[in-house]
């Protein structure tokens, strides 16, 4: 599924540049999201998304499911927890086959562990609040 580029490797790992590229790969405009070029950390994305003015907008999670379904670029950004870094994926289109975890939309999840899994396993429960889920704002 993942790039061998965005693999987890010497404890770090590259969500933050995976949710760019399949961004940019779907036409989405990811400047927003980018320092010079690159990616920005998954903690400065998830502050970046706080102004009005980033270039996206938040939606619910039900809507992220439905915008993946008719093919429009959807993703989540959300807190770490005991000193792990945010994380950020983009949304799955929902076709009813089993997926890891039990509920919220289904995620790209490029991590330590790099598959195709639910919300629910994507982040720990103590943070779910703090989830968000975004996509373009045009």
């Amino acid at each position: 599924m993942a790039s061998q580029a965005f693999l987890a490797r010497g404890g770090k790992t590259f969500c933050n540049m995976a949710l760019c590229a399949i961004g940019d790969a779907v036409g989405a405009d990811m400047r927003p999201l980018k320092r010079q070029g690159e990616a920005m950390m998954a903690a400065d994305m998830r502050q970046a998304l706080t102004n009005p003015h980033s270039g996206f907008k938040q939606v619910s999670p039900t809507e992220a499911t439905l915008l993946a379904n008719q093919g429009f670029f959807a993703f989540v950004a959300g807190p770490g927890v005991r000193g792990e870094p945010d994380h950020v994926a983009s949304v799955r289109p929902d076709s009813g086959e089993p997926v890891i975890g039990l509920s919220g939309p289904i995620l790209a999840n490029i991590s330590k562990q790099s598959d195709i899994r639910r919300t629910s396993m994507a982040f720990q429960s103590s943070v779910m609040g703090e989830v968000r889920f975004y996509t373009n704002a045009k």
